[in-house]
C-alpha cells in the first residue's frame, strides 16, 4: 500500500493484513452522524488515503480530507505475539487516548474532539487499534 508523507512523495505504509478480522468493536463519540460512522468504520483504507505524518514500527498516522474536512488518523501496531498475549484484558491504545482526551476536556485542556477509536482482535487476540480525531491546523503554537 502507498500513502503520501508529508512533503507529498509517494511513501510505502505497511498495511494491516490482519485488518479484515470480523472482530472489530467500534466506540464513536456522540453527535457523530450517521454517514460519517459509516466512513470511519473503514479506518484501514482511510490511513492508507492520508497524507503520513508518522511511519513507525509501533505507529502509522496521517490526515486525511473527507467531506471538505481534515481528520487525525493513527493507526497503533501490536507486533508480535507475545505483546498480543500481555494485552489481553488492557485497554487499546486507541480507548486509552479517548478517555484520557475526556478527562482533559473535563479540565479545560484544548485537546482534539475524538471521533472514533477502533479496536481489532484477529483470532480473538489483541490486535491493531485505530483513533480518528478532529485535526487541529497548522501551525500548532503555545501562548
Amino acid at each position: 500500500m502507498q500513502g503520501v508523507d508529508s512533503e507529498n512523495n509517494v511513501k510505502k505504509i505497511p498495511a494491516n493484513p490482519l485488518w479484515d478480522t470480523r472482530f472489530k468493536s467500534y466506540a464513536f463519540a456522540d453527535g457523530v452522524d450517521d454517514a460519517l460512522r459509516r466512513e470511519f468504520c473503514n479506518a484501514e483504507s482511510l490511513l492508507m488515503q492520508s497524507r503520513i505524518v508518522k511511519n513507525s514500527r509501533s505507529t502509522a498516522a496521517g490526515i486525511f480530507r473527507l467531506h471538505g474536512r481534515d481528520y487525525f488518523i493513527k493507526r497503533s501496531n501490536v507486533k508480535g505475539l507475545f505483546r498480543r498475549l500481555r494485552r489481553i484484558g488492557a485497554l487499546s491504545r486507541a480507548k486509552r487516548n479517548a478517555l484520557m482526551a475526556e478527562e482533559l476536556a473535563k479540565i479545560d485542556v484544548l485537546t482534539p474532539q475524538v471521533y472514533l477509536a477502533l479496536d481489532t482482535r484477529p483470532y480473538g487476540l489483541p490486535g491493531c487499534s485505530y483513533l480518528i480525531s478532529e485535526c487541529f491546523p497548522a501551525p500548532i503554537t503555545v501562548v
